[in-house]
Parts: structure tokens; C-alpha cells; sequence
């Protein structure tokens, strides 16, 4: 029996109060272990679709499965706890400036009121994985944009989620520093987190030839493993 998707779309569009269509009859699954990247032109519905699996948006019309659950009318006071099974990176990084990288990772299992000895352990283990566990007392203002970026990602993996979430989280950095941020997130994946990554960034996609989903108008217009693309006048065309 086929095991069922750990995020599945189902006709899903969002229209802004504004009158923007951001999604329109989305049709997606996405398997537990995957990677997949969601490339189109900016306003394409890719932040969209990321925001409507962690619950920042709520579809206008349609359903959203994720672990197998329906959380498209999820209550509010229930939201938090859906989203300690998600790790969410941003283009922006979102540290808090006055916290040391090792409070800033911390800062996740505080909020959950996660018992003391249980951040001591885990925080140098999440700093371990991404590189950083030489830098734990330093200011995010004293570390470069990878280093940040690093930390950002140690902090959605502390709590050990099943699902990954990256909003254009290369958007700031040089293609040197691009690469090492996709190669730390390969793997993650390769160690059974599934992960979702936004992005416009043809290089990094046809660096790494996983599954690419191309967004347009707030639709899926292709779909392709080990998918390729190029930019041509604000098009992204599939080559694979």
C-alpha cells in the first residue's frame, strides 16, 4: 500500500483581500525524504504555498494534508503546537541581535518551556551539524551572512522536525556561500528530513538536480525530477 504524502495540496488557492490571486487550484505531493526545490519569477506563489503549510496564511479555497493530517482549518490555539513539527528558514535570517548564536538557538525550546537540561544537550548538538559550535558565544552582528544563515537553520532543526522549510533562504548570500547553505541542507535531507526550498536561483537548482517544481501565476506549470532550468526574460525553462 502506497504510504501517503507528508505534504499534500488538494486544489488549493488563496486570494488576498486585495484581490490577488497568489494561489490558484495548486494539485501537489510531496513525499516523505524528498527535496524539492519551487522555482518561478518573483510573485509566482512560491512564498505562498510555504506560508499556507506553516499556517501564516489560510487557504481560500481547497485543503492542505500535512503528516497526514488536514490542518487547512486547524484552530488557532492548536497552531504552535502544529508548528514545532516544522523548521522554517528566511531569506532575512530573523536572529535576535542581542542573543549569542547559541541563546538564539536555544530561544526555540525556551518558548516551549523545554527543561533546562534538554537545551544544554541539544543546542551544542544543532551547532555541531551546521559548523558552528566554535562560534556559540558570538553576536549574529560579529558573523558573516553564511554564519548567519547557519545559525538560522541550527535553530529550525533543534527540535529535530520532519519537515524543512526554506524561503529563499540563499537570497542574501554570494554563490560561494549559496552553495555551502544548499550542500548543508543536502544533507539534512540525506539524514530523512524532507525538504521544501523556494528559490529563483538557476544556478543553485541546476547545481544540485533534485526534484523541481515550477510555479507561475500561482499555478504548477511543471513538475520534474531531477529538473533543470535557465532564466530568459523573467521565464524559467525546464530542461530536463
Amino acid at each position: 500500500m502506497p504510504r501517503e504524502p507528508i505534504v499534500h495540496f488538494q486544489r488549493l488557492s488563496l486570494v488576498y483581500p486585495n484581490g490577488v490571486r497568489a494561489l490558484d487550484n495548486v494539485e501537489l505531493e510531496i513525499g516523505e525524504g524528498e527535496f524539492v526545490f519551487l522555482v518561478g519569477p518573483t510573485g509566482c506563489g512560491k512564498s505562498s504555498l510555504l506560508r499556507c503549510i506553516y499556517l501564516a496564511e489560510r487557504p481560500t479555497m481547497g485543503r492542505v494534508k500535512v503528516l497526514g493530517k488536514d490542518i487547512t482549518h486547524l484552530q488557532p490555539s492548536k497552531v504552535p503546537y502544529y508548528r514545532r513539527k516544522l523548521g522554517v528558514v528566511f531569506q532575512d535570517f530573523q536572529l535576535l541581535e542581542h542573543k549569542t548564536v547559541s541563546e538564539n538557538v536555544a530561544f526555540t525550546l525556551e518558548v516551549i518551556g523545554a527543561p533546562d537540561r534538554d537545551i544544554k544537550r541539544k543546542v551544542p548538538l544543532a551547532l555541531r551539524m551546521v559548523g558552528l559550535e566554535n562560534k556559540a558565544n558570538m553576536l549574529p552582528t560579529e558573523l558573516s551572512g553564511g554564519e548567519q544563515q547557519r545559525t538560522a537553520i541550527a535553530r529550525a532543526l533543534i527540535n529535530a522536525p520532519p519537515i524543512l522549510l526554506c524561503d529563499e533562504p540563499t537570497g542574501n548570500l554570494d554563490p560561494d556561500t549559496s552553495t555551502e547553505i544548499v550542500r548543508l541542507l543536502t544533507l539534512i535531507n540525506q539524514r530523512g528530513t524532507t525538504v521544501i526550498m523556494a528559490t529563483h536561483d538557476a544556478q543553485i537548482v541546476n547545481a544540485f538536480k533534485r526534484r523541481v517544481v515550477y510555479m507561475e501565476n500561482g499555478r504548477v506549470m511543471w513538475d520534474r525530477n531531477q529538473g533543470e532550468y535557465r532564466s530568459e526574460d523573467e521565464k524559467l525553462v525546464l530542461l530536463s
